[in-house]
């Protein structure tokens, strides 16, 4: 299977996957899959303190389900074709059941606190509802790379002590203290390389996956590095919560503005009835939707912006060549995607694009 093959069915597969999404909540609107649900959670719970949890856990499972075919052929079947992963089936499954495991009880938890809000706050609650999000994106922020990621990783202070000094001379050149360099080992389950700045506070440190350390020379890898504390420095993280910001406390506005309306086309009276969820969670599907591309686009910027730093702070357009090159071919890239699929997927610029941006001076220029 080559690039072009690899991205014609991942394109495939996810449009796919989106189709029966969409309808998979229309079939739970209308197809009497929420009712039963209802009662389902009701028996099961015995009490309806619990019926909420029992309900959502109920959905999330339908949803899963109604996805699992595609996303075992995307993550793993065609991973395994390309000869990008290193797991086994076994494996794979294991993995799965883990993030299945965390993301359903961040459902459960996100929700019930979203209709405590309604119910506590009948005026104000997607102000609170906002505030919410906001605190418990820095709060994952902070716990990623200490809590989560060893879940499904392993993370050990990185080795080469030539490097790490390196590393961490680089980030004294840029002010930047309370940093560390770790190996991330991504080998566990792909071939592909990447590197990470997670954290933040305290627990910050810069991750680069075992892939890389062991395919790349140093020059190359701290271009990398360059590239991930560009993001720190110009603030991306915090511009990029702003961005989304926007467009949570935006939507949350108008779901209050019109929660009345949007209850009575489900049949209700209240935003909190549960017969009402599956129209919210087809609302939230529609707005996805409407939201990807601009917050792709406001990425691709980000990105730009973290080559172009990169490429002043170690001004080798070489290496950064030599590093893109290397990377497409790894990570199977396509270097020239079409342009409305970079436009609506990509979060990053083309391999393509990024080469140029190093051939060019910030006038433009040829160099």
């Amino acid at each position: 299977m080559d690039v072009k093959q690899y991205h014609r069915a991942k394109l495939r597969c996810l449009l796919a996957e989106m189709t029966v999404y969409g309808l998979s909540l229309l079939l739970l609107l209308h197809g009497g899959l929420s009712l039963f649900f209802e009662k389902l959670a009701l028996r099961f719970a015995g009490t309806r303190g619990f019926q909420l949890p029992v309900y959502m856990a109920c959905v999330y499972l339908y949803l899963a389900f109604c996805l699992l075919p595609f996303r075992f052929y995307s993550s793993y079947l065609l991973e395994k074709r390309a000869n990008l992963s290193n797991e086994k089936r076994l494996g794979w499954m294991r993995e799965e059941f883990k993030r299945h495991l965390l993301s359903c009880v961040f459902f459960i938890g996100t929700v019930e606190a979203w209709f405590f809000l309604v119910r506590r706050f009948p005026d104000a609650w997607w102000v609170a509802a906002g505030t919410g999000w906001f605190l418990l994106c820095l709060f994952l922020t902070r716990i990623l790379p200490v809590w989560i990621m060893p879940l499904f990783y392993p993370l050990r202070i990185l080795r080469d002590e030539g490097l790490r000094g390196r590393i961490l001379e680089l980030c004294r050149r840029l002010r930047l203290k309370g940093m560390d360099v770790y190996e991330w080992g991504l080998s566990k389950r792909t071939k592909k390389a990447n590197a990470l700045l997670a954290g933040w506070g305290r627990t910050r440190r810069i991750l680069l996956s075992d892939t890389l350390l062991s395919g790349y020379d140093k020059p190359e890898i701290e271009m990398v590095v360059a590239h991930e504390l560009a993001h720190h420095l110009k603030r991306h993280i915090v511009w990029s919560l702003a961005f989304q910001g926007v467009f949570v406390f935006g939507g949350l506005g108008l779901l209050h503005r019109f929660e009345k309306t949007i209850a009575s086309w489900a049949g209700a009276e209240r935003l909190t009835d549960l017969s009402v969820f599956p129209l919210l969670l087809f609302l939230a599907f529609l707005a996805g939707i409407a939201y990807g591309p601009l917050q792709n686009a406001f990425s691709r910027r980000h990105e730009n912006q973290a080559d172009r730093f990169a490429l002043r702070l170690l001004p080798s357009k070489e290496v950064f060549i030599s590093l893109m090159r290397k990377l497409a071919r790894q990570n199977y890239a396509d270097p020239d995607p079409h342009p409305l699929v970079e436009f609506f997927l990509y979060d990053h610029p083309s391999v393509s694009k990024r080469i140029q941006t190093a051939r060019l001076d910030n006038s433009g220029n040829g160099v």
